[in-house]
């Protein structure tokens, strides 16, 4: 399963990524910020869901819709917009996009969006291969790219002590308190098949650190 993300705030689209893996942990996602990119993008392979800002750098996102509606009329469509009114939905709807998600966006509400969207997966598939033992110990064997970098200064390192030291989710949750691209891999993680208890979902930072 292939996912596009065309945006170019690398916060949100690493929070984007990260939900997308804690719905479906097998998606090979590619993450672009710009118009030009992500066409090249899906010329090279084209994916099952795209999710796309309203406005890049180099143009409106919609420039991607429009080519990829020419191709594909089936392919869920996310537009990511500020504008909400009726005249900006009124203008898209030759492209029927599928869902809007208006920022600022909520965590819960894009994860429901986005589980209806995404193509279902076989949940006994996905939870294949080693499983650690403990949350701590799937911390332990991520590299600094799995964690959902960029990290503000300093953050890696602080990271990396923790995990010599004993488990203390306190200082955990104190440092992701404040690193969106920690707390959105936490919960992606506490969502996967792996950590996931009873199929309910798990929105905060809190409740990812009790889920081990």
């Amino acid at each position: 399963m292939r996912v596009l993300i065309l945006e170019d705030d690398a916060w949100i689209a690493d929070l984007l990524k990260q939900i997308v893996h804690s719905l479906r942990p097998q998606a090979q996602i590619s993450c672009v910020g710009r118009v030009e990119a992500a066409l090249a993008e899906w010329q090279r392979s084209p994916t099952e869901l795209v999710i796309c800002d309203w406005n890049l750098p180099d143009g409106p996102g919609t420039q991607l819709l429009e080519h990829i509606r020419k191709q594909d009329s089936q392919i869920p469509l996310v537009l990511i917009t500020g504008r909400a009114d009726r005249a900006s939905v009124l203008e898209v709807r030759p492209l029927r996009i599928s869902a809007f998600i208006s920022k600022p966006f909520q965590i819960p509400t894009v994860l429901d969006c986005l589980d209806r969207l995404l193509p279902s997966v076989d949940l006994h598939a996905a939870a294949s291969g080693p499983v650690p033992s403990s949350f701590d110990e799937f911390l332990g064997s991520q590299s600094a790219g799995e964690l959902g970098t960029p990290l503000q200064p300093g953050s890696l390192a602080k990271l990396q002590a923790l995990g010599q030291q004993p488990a203390d989710l306190r200082q955990l949750h104190n440092l992701g308190h404040n690193e969106p691209a920690i707390t959105a891999r936490l919960l992606a993680a506490a969502n996967s098949a792996q950590y996931s208890r009873g199929g309910a979902l798990c929105l905060s930072l809190a409740q990812a650190l009790q889920n081990p």
